[in-house]
């Protein structure tokens, strides 16, 4: 069973995590800037004051410190134990008052979590359980969760029963830019232990004609220059307002994040199909899926709870068993069938299919393993002397970003294919074509072995239809400011080695471009089209764990058992800590 700690921590791991965005929220309404703090300077704990330079100074959590640039342009860096006093103020305001605040007052407000309430349980069966609008309750010495069911059942049950919560959030005095006491319009599935960060490149948020909404989370794994790539993200609440689209990206982690272009693009079609982004970028059309007609994993547990329909009800390891003295499992295995017209000799699979947080979280984990020698293994990656490659076969082999989609042909096994790990907040529906020539007989089953705790799967379907490639139409950006009300248009124009750079928690540009008018009777799919990497926040500092980086490189199965170590000492930390 999980241990007390857990529950008392798992809602209050959201701020730990920087999730200061994870779900669709109303925000940034009139002036964005205007609710962004910038730290001016501090004072130490001698009496001396450091004043930053323009452009703030930053608070960086996991470390417990504030590091910025002086005005006469010296990098500085002090932990919150040697300061006093913090002195804020406005960001894109220099007319508004200098507040200073104690440095507890001022950890306090940084580190203070949003306001979470559970609306609902997944099990791991697939069943689902939503609590009236009182939500769950947390008893941390029972180690459960109660509350009244949307239909009126009182419900408790313990919390190693749950899948995974499902918590809707109000952020009352965001870290970010979020006005004050709005409610979280969108519902975000979390797990029952949250990884302590989360790794992504900005988060997208695209304007509906009231508000913006988080839709997006591009570029995830490309860590360095060498693995900068471009994505398709689809922007289903962006609507036009005055002959306008506008977008927001945010750097909601520790890293600092490298734009090289944004460019928005448009499919106007038949509203009977869909527009899907395949695996290679292709845009296709999709109607009339067939989702499976069953599916089972490796214990014969039912899957189809999960997998039947897209409904934010996603299958994933139940976590809680890695907490087992034994346990051996390091890879899952899913069978899914799926009928098929017998003449059929070709398919397109659609999956929403993504990493779990707990998988995201490892990304980070194992980058800090090469320690003090981090920078040398980026400029190998850079440089294109095979190491990328090298990382691209181990990460095939472990299936942990990268997932071998397997179809029967006969008594075989033969991969079609593989689907990269996304999100973990949002995920992206993607498609991969199937050359069913192999196949006989009127069903397809294929198979997918997922590393145990790295993935997430919500849906997957066929198409059997062929329909033409979608037209569509590419539109660069019209305008770009950033926080500090800079104009970047030019910076994100075109792919050139020239970046955007956000090199803090909290930096954000606003993007414009035209909304050309819709000819009548047709629909209108829109894609951002990002290009870009970033660099996660590191300790330095610390050794290369040389021993430990090839046993998991040489060793199937070793990346998970370490992702499983890591979580007993996540679990391990709240025991000595409640």
């Amino acid at each position: 069973m999980l241990n007390r700690a857990l529950v008392v921590t798992t809602l209050a791991a959201f701020l730990n995590c920087t999730f200061g965005c994870t779900m669709t929220r109303d925000v940034f309404k009139n002036d964005l800037r205007r609710h962004y703090q910038k730290i001016v300077g501090v004072e130490l704990k001698d009496g001396s004051f450091v004043g930053f330079d323009e452009h703030g100074g930053q608070y960086v959590a996991y470390l417990k410190s504030i590091k910025g640039v002086t005005a006469d342009g010296q990098p500085v860096e002090y932990k919150t134990r040697e300061i006093r006093r913090v002195h804020v103020q406005y960001a894109g305001d220099e007319r508004s008052q200098v507040v200073i605040k104690g440095v507890d007052e001022f950890l306090y407000e940084a580190e203070r979590p949003p306001h979470e309430k559970i609306v609902g349980l997944v099990l791991p069966s697939g069943a689902v359980i939503d609590f009236d609008r009182r939500g769950g309750r947390l008893d941390p010495e029972a180690n459960s969760i109660s509350g009244i069911s949307d239909r009126g059942v009182p419900i408790e049950m313990q919390l190693d029963e749950v899948l995974y919560l499902r918590v809707q959030r109000i952020d009352p005095a965001s870290t970010c830019v979020a006005t004050v006491g709005v409610l979280a319009l969108g519902v975000l599935v979390v797990g029952v232990i949250v990884a302590l960060t989360k790794e992504s490149c900005p988060f997208v948020y695209a304007w509906d004609g009231e508000q913006y909404v988080l839709c997006a989370e591009p570029l995830g794994g490309a860590v360095c220059r060498g693995l900068q790539r471009s994505d398709w993200s689809e922007l289903e609440p962006l609507a036009a307002d005055h002959g306008r689209y506008k977008l927001l990206v945010r750097n909601e982690v520790e890293e600092t994040q490298y734009l090289d272009q944004l460019k928005l693009v448009l499919v106007d079609h038949d509203p009977a199909y869909r527009v899907v982004c395949d695996t290679s970028g292709t845009m296709r059309f999709v109607a009339g899926t067939v989702g499976p007609s069953a599916a089972i994993d490796e214990n014969r547990l039912d899957l189809l709870p999960f997998l039947s329909k897209r409904d934010n009800v996603a299958w994933q390891s139940h976590m809680a068993t890695a907490l087992a003295p034994q346990h051996p499992l390091s890879h899952h295995e899913l069978i899914i069938t799926f009928p098929k017209p017998p003449d059929a000799r070709s398919a397109l699979l659609v999956a929403n299919v993504g990493s779990s947080l707990w998988g995201s979280n490892m990304i980070r984990e194992m980058l800090q393993l090469r320690g003090d020698s981090i920078e040398s293994w980026y400029q190998s990656i850079n440089s294109g002397d095979g190491e990328a490659d090298r990382m691209f076969q181990f990460i095939q082999r472990e299936q942990i970003w990268l997932l071998d989609l397997k179809v029967r042909e006969g008594n075989a096994w033969v991969s079609h294919g593989w689907l990269p790990g996304a999100g973990p907040l949002i995920v992206e529906d993607r498609a991969l074509p199937l050359d069913l020539s192999g196949v006989g007989g009127d069903s397809v089953t294929i198979r997918l072995t997922p590393a145990f705790g790295f993935w997430s799967i919500d849906h997957l379907a066929l198409s059997f239809d062929d329909f033409p490639q979608p037209s569509m139409a590419e539109l660069s950006v019209v305008a770009a400011v950033d926080h500090r009300g800079d104009r970047i248009e030019k910076l994100i124009a075109a792919i050139d080695d020239e970046y955007y750079v956000m090199p803090n928690t909290g930096d954000w540009a606003e993007i414009t471009f035209e909304a050309p008018p819709l000819e009548t009777g047709l629909s209108r799919t829109c894609f951002l089209k990002s290009t870009g990497y970033y660099r996660i926040h590191l300790d330095e500092t610390q050794p290369l764990q040389v021993e430990r980086l090839v046993q998991i490189a040489a060793t199937p199965g070793a990346a998970v058992g370490f992702a499983v170590e890591k979580y007993r000492t996540f679990i391990d930390s709240l025991r000595v800590n409640q």
